[in-house]
């Protein structure tokens, strides 16, 4: 006569039934790593859309970024038309307001969606590290030369993907200036 299975032996009868999955060795992609750390971050801050973060630049242009820093984003019901709060420096406010709809058809033409329906401004300082890194990439970016920006974007131009493309040419730009500042070291 055998014994009726337990809850116990069932789960230990399924564990030696399935095999593990195979580590992977070699290299990989940095990005899907990146993404698995600074996802869960990204998402407990309410910005569902990290790349409203990192592309806040491109989306708004850069007179707008100087002066604003997007904090949080409450998606609305089904993920649409949610809210975006930015954190907005001195006297911008007002001016954010009057055109908040051009800017939320920029954000929405950007994601493809209609990602925010409305936008909620909080004026303030902009937190120290946001501010230093923004002028930081805006002195980078004017250190390289027309040439140097030419040569990376001919480089680059055999890439089919938009995207890809973008962070390549990134890429290279973060590494041109990171030669360049080596250079200068050295003299």
């Amino acid at each position: 006569m055998t014994k009726p299975p337990t809850l116990e032996t069932a789960r230990a009868s399924k564990a030696r039934a399935q095999p593990k999955a195979p580590r992977q060795r070699g290299m990989r992609a940095m990005g899907s790593l990146v993404s698995r750390v600074a996802g869960p971050v990204i998402r407990k801050r309410g910005l569902a859309e990290g790349r409203i973060l990192t592309d806040w630049p491109r989306i708004v242009g850069d007179q707008i970024a100087a002066c604003t820093c997007p904090e949080k984003l409450t998606p609305g019901k089904d993920g649409m038309d949610g809210t975006l709060v930015i954190r907005v420096a001195g006297g911008w406010a007002t001016e954010l307001q009057h055109l908040e709809p051009v800017f939320v058809e920029k954000i929405n033409g950007y994601f493809g969606y209609r990602a925010v329906g409305h936008m909620r401004l909080r004026q303030g300082p902009l937190p120290a590290d946001y501010t230093l890194s923004r002028r930081q990439l805006s002195t980078e970016s004017q250190e390289l030369d027309s040439s140097a920006r030419a040569e990376i974007d001919a480089t680059v131009a055999q890439v089919s993907d938009p995207e890809i493309r973008a962070a390549l040419a990134s890429l290279g730009n973060a590494l041109s200036l990171k030669e360049l500042k080596e250079k200068k070291k050295l003299e």
